[in-house]
Parts: structure tokens; C-alpha cells; sequence
């Protein structure tokens, strides 16, 4: 994906792309030779949705702090995503622990992949909507990796976040 030119439709259509690839890989199983502490799949996809719905809970709070935001007069913006994020190496974050709250059930069920997924599914709906009629590039909050990003930054991690999940899983199926 082009960052530099991501706008609401663009990041629409790559969110969806990403999220078939992941759903994809559910049904694989880890290879024996698989690193000892992988997550499953499934682990991975509860994972990335805690961690989607974590972040449309963030964005909506933030979007009630700042109540008077100015209308976008371009249909077309392209959102201000800040070069340091485009070239951050997030194949190093593997590293990383999960943040607290988002880290997977050992025996997660189905009803709550599901449910995570409507939730996720819903909020990103409506903040993409709200991101193709309001200037937001001024709400920003620190990330504890990457510095603060702003609510657009914040739209683009969600998805790279499940994007370097799903090639780390493809890599270990």
C-alpha cells in the first residue's frame, strides 16, 4: 500500500484485501518445526481483533474530546500520514509483548471472533465515514512504539498491524 497517498477509500479497500488474507490462513495449521511460543492462527486473528477493537474504542473516545472539528472541503484528501511512520521497520515490533488486554485466549470460541469481528467491523465503518468528512489530522495520540500518531496514523496502524500478523502467520504455515 501506497502511504503516501492513502485516503479513506484507498485504506477501505486494502483493510478489506488484508482482512481475506488473513481469515485465509484460520483453517492452516503451524508447521511442527513452527517457533515453540506461535500463536495459532485463530490466536492470531483474536489478537489482531482485540487490538482493532482496542483502537476503535481509543479513536471514538478521542473523536468525543474533540467535539468542534472543521468539515473536509476535498473529496478526495489524501490523509497525513508523517514519513517517519511510512519508514518505521514494523517487522521489528515481532519483538515486541502484546499490549495488555490484547493478548489472545489459549481457547478462544467462535461466538467471540465474531463478535469481536461485528464490533471491529462496525466502528471502523463509521470512523471511516467520519474520516471522508472531517479534517482529523490534529487528533493525535502517543503510541507507545511509534510516538503519537494522529487519527489517520492511527486508521493505517490498525491494518498494518494485521498485515504483518498475517504474512508472520503465512511465513510460519
Amino acid at each position: 500500500m501506497d502511504l503516501q497517498n492513502i485516503n479513506t477509500d484507498s485504506w477501505q479497500q486494502w483493510r478489506g484485501q488484508v482482512r481475506v488474507e488473513m481469515k485465509g490462513c484460520l483453517p492452516a495449521k503451524l508447521r511442527p518445526e513452527t517457533r515453540n511460543v506461535a500463536w495459532t492462527p485463530l490466536q492470531v486473528f483474536h489478537h489482531v481483533l482485540l487490538a482493532d477493537v482496542s483502537i476503535v474504542k481509543l479513536l471514538n473516545r478521542l473523536l468525543e474530546k474533540n467535539k468542534d472539528i472543521p468539515q473536509r472541503t476535498s473529496p478526495n484528501f489524501i490523509w497525513p500520514i508523517r514519513r517517519e511512520f511510512i519508514e518505521y521497520p514494523f517487522d521489528k515490533a515481532f519483538s515486541v509483548e502484546a499490549t495488555k488486554g490484547t493478548e489472545p485466549n489459549q481457547s478462544v470460541a467462535e461466538n467471540e471472533i465474531t463478535e469481536l469481528e461485528s464490533i471491529s467491523e462496525a466502528g471502523f465503518s463509521l470512523l471511516a465515514e467520519l474520516s471522508s468528512k472531517l479534517l482529523l489530522d490534529e487528533i493525535s495520540f502517543p503510541h507507545r512504539l511509534l510516538g503519537t500518531l494522529n487519527f489517520y496514523e492511527w486508521l493505517v496502524f490498525s491494518t498494518l498491524h494485521e498485515e504483518l500478523h498475517t504474512k508472520r502467520l503465512i511465513l510460519d504455515l
